[in-house]
């Protein structure tokens, strides 16, 4: 509970989708959604982890993306980026760990940035798991690869509408590149 006097920080975490025509480490179709019909059906042994399976480079159009991004977000862009492995058991990433920019030392695409007054402490690119159902055990890996930016921001937020207000400023400002 938060005394009288004491200020609320709220910091964020954000994921979304880069829209892009493929996956981020193989050349599956990228869809979300509504478009998908049926599941398990835009995989490959690359995004499913079968044995010997080895990833492509990562998908050009999404490092343009997410650049586009931290240079929105007034980020200082890392020249150097080392993919790094998230390990985790979980029935939703069949690799057992998920590749990405972001961890405890990672080197970040983007650093210390701001927008509308709220500091931006990293702009990350990482692989989206697959869509787990725990109620069924159902899996489908479409989404397994898809690429994804992960925006961290300072606890600069003071109020849970600021913070509503500050996400639709970054979601309207973010559409005008189509990420």
């Amino acid at each position: 509970m938060v005394k009288k006097d004491e200020k609320v920080k709220i910091g964020l975490e954000i994921h979304g989708y880069l829209l892009t025509e493929e996956k981020l480490f193989c050349r599956c179709k990228a869809e979300h959604g509504a478009k998908i019909t049926k599941p398990n059906t835009n995989i490959c042994p690359i995004c499913t982890a079968q044995p010997g399976a080895k990833p492509m480079l990562p998908n050009k159009t999404a490092i343009d993306k997410v650049i586009q991004i931290t240079l929105i977000l007034c980020c200082k862009i890392n020249n150097k980026l080392i993919w790094q492995r998230k390990h985790y058991d979980w029935p939703d990433l069949p690799k057992g760990f998920q590749n990405t920019l972001s961890g405890t030392y990672a080197t970040p695409i983007g650093l210390n940035g701001k927008f509308l007054d709220i500091k931006i402490r990293e702009c990350h690119l990482e692989e989206d798991p697959a869509a787990w159902n725990p109620e069924t055990g159902e899996i489908d890996y479409n989404r397994s690869g898809l690429p994804l930016v992960e925006i961290v921001t300072e606890p600069d937020f003071e109020t849970s509408e600021q913070v509503t207000e500050w996400l639709k400023q970054l979601l309207a400002t973010l559409n005008y590149i189509k990420s």
